[in-house]
């Protein structure tokens, strides 16, 4: 009884039905990433922010900066990740970025403190909601692609609608936007909608993101 435990175990279509196809996640990981790289359409809001608040340059950049560092010091996202798995981790960086960016939103529309601290700080809020889902999208598909050679082109399709996506996003501004403040808002909803309802099914369980350790100890003995 004891030996057949684990069989059982691991047999458990309810868990797997709860989580997309590793396609779906793929796709789904697509929408966060361009979602994750709404961080560079700063330039199009920063001159209303600058006058909203009578920012100096420097100010601005300061602001600016705050947006970037938290994006690009993602070992917070990490340390979420590894402790939680993609589906937390994605909601978690869905609602920064949505608490972040809308917080930005209300400085320029008028309603929220006009602190060019207060800006860096829902900034660097943004920032960290982007690398937080940057982070849970990398991850979601590594564990659903068990094949280790095809990481490599998982991780440039992926970058690749990161860096995109501020080129789409700016043609959408200039098309449909007249109103930099309405832009803004429309960003947070899609920036924070997006991750939020990617959450509800992307990824594997944690506990599949890693080989069992049965495994592990198989390696480990082999290449002793």
């Amino acid at each position: 009884v004891g030996a057949a435990r684990p069989m059982v175990e691991a047999e458990m279509p309810p868990t797997r039905r709860r989580y997309a196809s590793k396609w779906l996640t793929l796709v789904l990981c697509e929408a966060v990433m361009m979602s994750s790289g709404t961080l560079y359409l700063f330039p199009v809001y920063s001159p209303t922010l600058k006058r909203t608040l009578d920012l100096t340059q420097e100010q601005l950049n300061f602001v600016g900066s705050a947006a970037h560092f938290g994006a690009f010091f993602s070992v917070f996202g990490g340390l979420f990740f590894d402790a939680f798995g993609p589906r937390a981790t994605l909601a978690l960086g869905g609602s920064l970025k949505l608490a972040g960016l809308g917080a930005l939103y209300g400085i320029i529309a008028g309603f929220a403190p006009q602190s060019h601290l207060f800006a860096a700080f829902c900034a660097w809020v943004f920032g960290t909601g982007c690398s937080t889902s940057l982070t849970a999208a990398l991850g979601a598909n590594y564990a659903t692609f068990k094949d280790r050679g095809v990481h490599g082109r998982l991780v440039g399709l992926l970058l690749s609608f990161f860096g995109l996506s501020s080129g789409f996003l700016s043609l959408l501004y200039d098309v449909f936007f007249t109103d930099p403040v309405a832009f803004v808002r429309f960003l947070a909803l899609l920036a924070g909608g997006i991750d939020l309802c990617a959450s509800s099914v992307v990824g594997a369980p944690k506990h599949l993101a890693l080989p069992p350790e049965e495994s592990l100890g198989g390696l480990a003995a082999g290449s002793g």
